[in-house]
């Protein structure tokens, strides 16, 4: 998300997670693995703002 230039801030607005979450979400440091509805969030907010990006792109 750095190198898109999206930050913390924006994807907390757009898909309406909590803080926490989106933090977590976004520290590579920590081995997170999502619900499947905060996985269709993240991922659904990013194609409507024109990213081609899949759950793959973020979770194995």
């Amino acid at each position: 998300m750095d190198s898109a230039g999206i930050d913390q801030e924006w994807l907390k607005a757009k898909t309406k997670l909590n803080r926490d979450t989106v933090s977590d979400l976004c520290d590579g440091s920590l081995s997170i693995n999502p619900r499947v509805s905060t996985r269709q969030k993240v991922i659904s907010a990013l194609r409507k703002h024109g990213y081609d990006v899949k759950a793959d792109d973020f979770w194995n």
